[in-house]
């Protein structure tokens, strides 16, 4: 991000010079960043960077200083180059012209520049908002499906506890008709047992009976 008077580069007596106008996030040559609003002569080869680079990316704008012939038109170098493996943006090349090359917001490029990175922030912005919304609405799914599982872990509680209680009381009630039933096994038992002693007692008193009734007809006779 650049300030809206960022820079100037003048010439004069065939020396080129950018003076920082106390911006921002400064001017660097070569790496440096030099002091502001002390004109710094530049060399062929030197790199002007305005702004810093994030997450170690390369500054938004980058430019390489060279001296041409008189009378050439200032050029702009359309290739793309790398720095440390990384994809780096175009540079354009600062060529002398004769007079002074603005490089405060007043300069088309810059505008453009400025337009070009709001509308990246922009988008970002608009992404930004799009995965805040996607993070609040799985928040929220997640949120109610955890309602709706406590709800079915209840739900089912209740159920098995019903359950619970239904068994018990089947238990209860077969083992009380398994009494019941039981108890009339074993008083038919008692009663055919009883029915068994009562019909032995009347065959052995006849037998007694016809025993004795036989002394007495022997004892009779004698």
């Amino acid at each position: 991000m650049i300030s809206r008077r960022h820079a100037t580069v003048s010439v004069s007596e065939g020396k080129w010079t950018i003076a920082d106008h106390e911006s921002l996030n400064g001017v660097f040559i070569n790496g440096d960043r030099i002091q502001p609003n002390i004109p710094h002569v530049m060399e062929p080869g030197d790199r002007v960077a305005f702004g810093v680079g994030i997450d170690s990316n390369p500054p938004e704008f980058e430019y390489v200083f060279e001296r041409v012939g008189r009378g050439r038109k200032r050029s702009a170098d359309t290739t793309l180059s790398s720095s440390k493996g990384s994809s780096v943006k175009q540079r354009k090349i600062l060529a002398e012209s004769g007079g002074n090359v603005p490089c405060s917001a007043d300069h088309p490029a810059v505008h453009e520049a400025i337009s070009v990175a709001e509308e990246k922030i922009n988008k970002l912005k608009v992404s930004l908002e799009e995965k805040e919304k996607c993070h609040a609405d799985v928040v929220l799914q997640l949120e109610q499906t955890e309602k709706d599982l406590q709800a079915k872990l209840l739900d089912q509680k209740a159920t098995l506890e019903t359950e619970k209680q239904e068994l018990e009381s089947a238990l209860k009630t077969l083992f009380a008709e398994k009494l019941v039933e039981k108890e009339e096994q074993l008083n038919q038992e008692l009663k055919s047992q009883k029915d068994s002693l009562i019909a032995e007692k009347e065959l052995v008193e006849i037998q007694l009976q016809g025993e004795l009734n036989r002394k007495l007809e022997e004892k009779t006779k004698s």
